[in-house]
């Protein structure tokens, strides 16, 4: 890719308006045509890419920040080498003031940057008020004589666009995240950026029907169509009766009614558990484990000594012989002969031998050795394994080694990158190839959340890093939190509690002595006074400060719990649904909550309100 223009700044104080800048740009006919080092680089290599930029751009901007110019007395230093290698090259350098934050040069700027900038004019950018006009007389004036617009009419945002059309309402997620709500029938577009990505659709009716999708976006220049289909799934489901909730007798016994409380399986075993994928685990007066349809047929009769859930039409059983595996007809597809067997993820399980563990697919052949010490289930395609010297690599959803046991220790994929230490217990990233996108220097790295992942220094002060493993967050908070909605809590120096957007700016004031994760655009925290309350993104009051404990917010629920230690149950504006009288509560699906009364009695709640009791 050949640019046009090229953004030089210094990144502490510069990168939020060479960001702004860059944008407001690739707006205004220029899309694909700037270089900023933060967007453009991911793989390290800065020397000699960033030269090449600055040869192919006929236009060279520098972000005059407070303090920007002050470390080009250091020959080795970027900024000044981007400057002196401009102007080496006679590119049009414009230097560019944002909101006169600049006053003048400084006695530590060496006389030759001073030389090479100051006989130029100074473009002033207004953020406030004049933004538009501002940018658009630096293109007119300084720009776009030298460099023309493009065709107006191209996408302004510097990502992929996929449409989605579903057939039912769904909800499109990534990674557990909500990209979008998709109603039935009705286009809906997401934007994702160049890479690969497990999608996940669950309906809006009915959570526990979903299904997820492997795809990847081979460039930010592209457009996509996807057809998500659920509506037989939940037309199979909407008989009356069809989902069913678990329900226990009085006398001890499980039976499972459907929505509108009426009885459909009856009270008749010793244990049972939520549907997943169509099936429930139940358990009979002789100790042994089995599974029921949705209509309370005995599709496995129970004569196992444990089982787990159904995952990617495979369960896991276990006799006498050892672990194996049934499909969803109750057939034996692989014998019980393991002495370990996990949840198929990517068409592969882990299980154990005398050996070690290894992969088996759903023939039950095995597809890796039986050599690891540890397993596990797969995550963006990935799964990290351990070698018997307790060393860390990964395998990808072939079984093939992907990238070798070489680090202590190490998190899942996420976006592509996961975490690892190396020998001395220092944190970086790694790609899916290996690659070391974040050197091992970090006392902690945390996984990557929405572009960004928190990272500790030798001080343990934390700050954020994106994907090309720029700090563009610096390490100055006591604690930080993952992003969610693109906020994230952080831990000032002073011991309290706030939250900052990407850019680091501060959303929300350091205001709180604790501050949960953001749920659903909501926040349980507590202030000065030791009292707990909950807010929302813009730090406006959902539930007011007057709770001894801390509240439970959950996707379409807020728990709270009075002096006595009765829970009530509010709808995500602060309201009451249900009084303080449950000892216990449990979540069932996003749309359904169990609560357990003063009088013992186990009801159903939807974020309605509406009490679900069998009859």
């Amino acid at each position: 890719m050949s640019y046009d223009i090229f953004i030089s700044y210094r990144r502490q104080g510069g990168a939020h308006y060479a960001r702004i800048l860059k944008a407001e740009l690739e707006a205004r006919g220029y899309r694909d045509r700037v270089f900023l080092d933060y967007d453009e680089l991911k793989d390290g290599r800065f020397d000699r890419r960033i030269m090449s930029a600055i040869e192919e751009a006929a236009v060279f901007i520098f972000i005059l920040s407070p303090g920007a110019l002050d470390r080009c007395r250091d020959e080795d230093d970027w900024v000044r080498q981007e400057i002196l290698y401009a102007f080496e090259q006679e590119r049009h350098i414009i230097p560019v003031n944002f909101d006169g934050l600049f006053k003048d040069f400084s006695p530590e700027v060496p006389q030759q940057i001073r030389e090479v900038l100051g006989q130029h004019q100074f473009s002033k950018i207004d953020t406030e008020s004049l933004l538009d006009a501002s940018i658009e007389k630096l293109i007119v004036d300084r720009i776009s004589p030298l460099v023309g617009r493009n065709d107006l009419r191209e996408v302004n945002d510097k990502a992929a666009e996929i449409t989605f059309l579903a057939d039912t309402d769904c909800r499109i997620s990534l990674f557990g995240k909500t990209l979008a709500d998709a109603k039935a029938d009705v286009p809906v577009a997401v934007r994702l950026r160049k890479g690969n990505y497990l999608l996940e659709y669950s309906s809006l009716q009915y959570p526990e029907i979903s299904e997820r999708q492997r795809y990847t976006v081979p460039d930010n220049d592209y457009f996509d169509y996807i057809e998500i289909k659920l509506k037989d799934l939940v037309d199979s489901l909407a008989t009356k009766g069809a989902r069913l909730l678990r329900v226990r007798h009085p006398m001890g016994l499980y039976g499972y009614m459907n929505l509108t409380g009426e009885l459909v399986i009856s009270y008749k075993y010793e244990w049972a558990e939520e549907f997943c994928e169509g099936f429930a685990i139940v358990k009979t007066a002789k100790d042994k484990y089995g599974f029921i349809d949705a209509s309370g047929n005995q599709i496995v009769a129970c004569i196992y000594k444990e089982v787990h859930s159904f995952s990617e039409g495979m369960a896991a059983v276990k006799t006498d012989a050892g672990w194996g595996y049934i499909d969803s007809s109750g057939r034996v597809v692989v014998p019980c002969r393991y002495n370990y067997a996990g949840m198929f993820s990517d068409g592969l399980a882990v299980v154990g031998t005398d050996e070690g563990k290894g992969y088996i697919d759903k023939a039950g052949m095995a597809v890796t050795p039986f050599c690891y010490h540890e397993a596990s289930y797969f995550s963006d395609g990935m799964a990290a394994v351990q070698d018997k010297n307790g060393l860390w690599g990964f395998i990808d959803a072939q079984g093939r080694p992907a990238i070798p046991c070489i680090y202590s220790m190490v998190s899942f994929f996420e976006e592509g990158l996961a975490a690892v230490a190396n020998d001395e217990d220092k944190w970086g990233v790694i790609d899916r190839r290996g690659r070391l996108v974040i050197p091992c220097i970090y006392e902690q790295v945390e996984n990557f959340s929405e572009g960004l992942a928190a990272v500790a220094n030798d001080d343990e002060k934390w700050g954020y890093v994106d994907m090309t493993g720029r700090l563009v967050i610096p390490c100055i908070y006591d604690g930080a939190d993952d992003f969610s909605d693109g906020l994230a809590g952080v831990l000032s120096e002073k011991g309290t509690c706030g939250c900052i957007d990407k850019s680091g700016a501060v959303a929300i004031p350091f205001l709180y002595d604790s501050l949960e994760r953001f749920c659903n655009g909501l926040v349980a925290a507590e202030n000065a006074d030791g009292k707990w309350g909950v807010i929302d993104r813009g730090g406006n009051e959902i539930v007011p400060f007057t709770y001894d404990n801390e509240i439970d917010v959950r996707l379409n629920f807020i728990i709270v719990e009075n002096g006595l230690g009765l829970s009530a149950i509010l709808n995500r504006t602060g309201a009451f649904l249900r009084p303080f009288i449950y000892k216990e509560i449990l979540t069932v699906a996003d749309d359904i909550i169990q609560g357990k009364t003063v009088n013992d009695e186990w009801e159903y709640i939807d974020s309605s309100g509406n009490l679900i009791k069998p009859h």
